[in-house]
């Protein structure tokens, strides 16, 4: 596909592109004991969504797991700003947002904190640097200047989003958030929440890559999760048992504005510019909102400083592959 209709495809689609991460096929067909197994794909937040369930009924299997697309179209619809009708949309194109949805406020306040434990790293007000990439790009097919990217990071700053309960508001003019690097996380949290409402105890969401596992394939069986080599689709680097938690993947490969990969969809909200140490950052944390948003935040500081921020977070584990395939992993890292 062309590549100005495949961003303009995906973008009407939502929140992210696919990375290279999968649930390894399972070539056997039984599950746990007494487990039947029911599984549907859609489109949804740019990408397929898969969401598999185990239960002893395969009836209640299916009715819960339209429950669970249906809370994540119901969330879409509210924190997709490439929707014109959403209220992010509505809070960038005015500046100012009231009767904030306790689900946007909520996400925002994930993603300040995430803000303050990755040192700045993950940034949700770096959306001027994003259209200007998609301008030039997509209509001068160059790259911006020095001086345009000068200009948009003055517009980049968590100190200048105004966050209260029932208020939102931007302090400075053209400013805007971009939730693509949490919201498809904390829409399959919530989602998988939804499942274990419903009494489901074994499920595994992956949407596009972003994976989210409940309870194992029963009799104490993990999912086995793989992950691609980022620059050779034929090769896998690994594979992980997942039983419980969550695995997030961010890349390079994902979503790019130039064939050499030089500006891409992670930016580092300092320099305005994206990284090009890594090809690939895999984090696995017991939450895919924390695990979505820290795959982003990983990939632009240092390996050091990235490990520093990683051991301050209970529970997170890393892989990072840098532009020589080099795999780098957190001591908690395990393959099969």
């Amino acid at each position: 596909m062309e590549r100005r209709r495949f961003l303009k495809w995906m973008g009407a689609l939502g929140l992210g592109l696919t990375p290279l991460v999968w649930a390894a096929p399972v070539r056997e067909k039984i599950f746990g004991r007494g487990l039947a197994s029911a599984a549907k794909t859609r489109p949804l937040m740019g990408t397929f969504v898969t969401v598999t369930v185990l239960h002893p009924s395969q009836d209640k299997a299916f009715e819960a797991m339209e429950k669970a697309f249906a809370e994540m179209e119901r969330l879409i619809h509210l924190l997709n700003r490439h929707a014109p009708d959403t209220p992010v949309s509505y809070l960038n194109r005015v500046g100012y947002l009231t009767d904030i949805p306790p689900e946007i406020h909520e996400v925002v306040g994930h993603a300040e904190r995430l803000h303050r434990l990755t040192h700045g790293a993950f940034d949700i007000t770096v959306k001027p640097i994003l259209d200007l990439l998609e301008t030039c790009f997509s209509r001068n097919l160059s790259a911006p200047s020095a001086e345009e990217i000068r200009m948009a990071l003055r517009r980049i700053g968590v100190h200048y989003l105004v966050h209260q309960e029932k208020e939102m508001r931007f302090l400075q003019e053209g400013m805007g958030i971009t939730l693509d690097g949490i919201a498809k996380g904390y829409i399959v949290d919530r989602a998988v929440s939804q499942l274990k409402g419903q009494g489901i105890q074994h499920a595994l969401v992956n949407a596009g890559g972003d994976i989210l596992a409940l309870g194992g394939k029963g009799d104490d069986q993990p999912w086995r999760i793989a992950i691609q080599d980022p620059r050779d689709r034929n090769r896998i680097v690994g594979i992980i048992p997942l039983r419980e938690g969550a695995l997030a993947t961010s890349g390079d490969y994902e979503n790019f504005f130039d064939p050499e990969k030089k500006f891409h969809h992670i930016i580092n909200p300092e320099t305005g510019l994206s990284p090009q140490q890594f090809s690939s950052v895999s984090v696995r944390t017991s939450s895919l909102t924390v695990a979505d948003a820290l795959a982003t935040a990983a990939f632009i500081p240092s390996l050091h400083m990235a490990k520093i921020f990683l051991q301050s977070i209970s529970g997170a584990e890393a892989l990072w592959i840098d532009q020589r395939k080099v795999q780098t992993r957190s001591p908690g890292w395990k393959w099969v």
